[in-house]
């Protein structure tokens, strides 16, 4: 879980998955809270997530969501949201990606190389996006309604990096050359689950402005006293 709040690429789950972030910036976010998104200045910007050794990040097997939100810096701007490679670019999964033409798509690899398409050509507002992975289905939902979804086995292979904010692509689909397409614009909360998160679990999330790291304790009160 990447809050990207006062600058930190730190993982917030606890689980040391922790990233490092180059030549972003940071802004404030949808709620207008200061210094707690991330900006991506179209060219050298990028947060890069490398697995622990031995572990990939989506890797082995199925079942697995991402959450995020993002805002294009101009209805110009296109690059990858969230790739997932090996270390040096060739193999990569663009996750999600914004092309020249502005229409939000992406895939997991399944077998072959046609994303999903949203067929929305995004604005420049906040956005919250949760892709969704079962075992033979990816699903992208927009602010918290279903807008693609593509069929195929998922085959994530061994891939130990993700990017948020750039990513390797040939040419596919709204982007027309090949070699590094990072993103114009601000992203912030970026989450990563083991599970395929329910459109209600989506909605929670694109609902809450706050994460529960440590859930209350019980406790016992007398009628009419105070509790924290």
């Amino acid at each position: 879980y990447y809050s990207l709040n006062n600058g930190s690429s730190a993982d917030a789950s606890g689980n040391n998955y922790n990233a490092t972030s180059s030549a972003t910036t940071s802004v404030n976010n949808r709620l207008n809270q200061a210094n707690s998104a991330f900006s991506f200045n179209g060219t050298s910007s990028n947060v890069t997530i490398a697995a622990p050794t031995g572990q990939t990040i989506l890797g082995n097997g199925q079942n697995k969501s991402i959450s995020l939100w993002f805002k294009r810096s101009s209805l110009t701007s296109k690059g990858m949201l969230v790739s997932y490679q090996q270390a040096s670019p060739g193999s990569w999964n663009p996750l999600a990606y914004i092309g020249s033409d502005g229409i939000l798509r992406g895939w997991m690899y399944q077998g072959g190389g046609a994303p999903w398409t949203s067929n929305i050509i995004i604005d420049t507002n906040w956005h919250h996006l949760a892709l969704v992975y079962t075992t033979n289905t990816q699903t992208a939902f927009l602010d918290g309604n279903q807008v693609a979804t593509l069929s195929g086995t998922l085959i994530p292979g061994a891939s130990n990096m993700v990017l948020i904010g750039s990513g390797h692509a040939n040419a596919i689909p709204g982007i027309s050359s090949a070699g590094n397409q990072p993103f114009s614009g601000f992203i912030d909360e970026v989450r990563f689950y083991n599970a395929a998160l329910t459109l209600t679990e989506i909605n929670a999330i694109r609902r809450s402005p706050f994460l529960i790291t440590n859930q209350p304790q019980n406790q016992s009160i007398c009628l009419g006293g105070t509790v924290n």
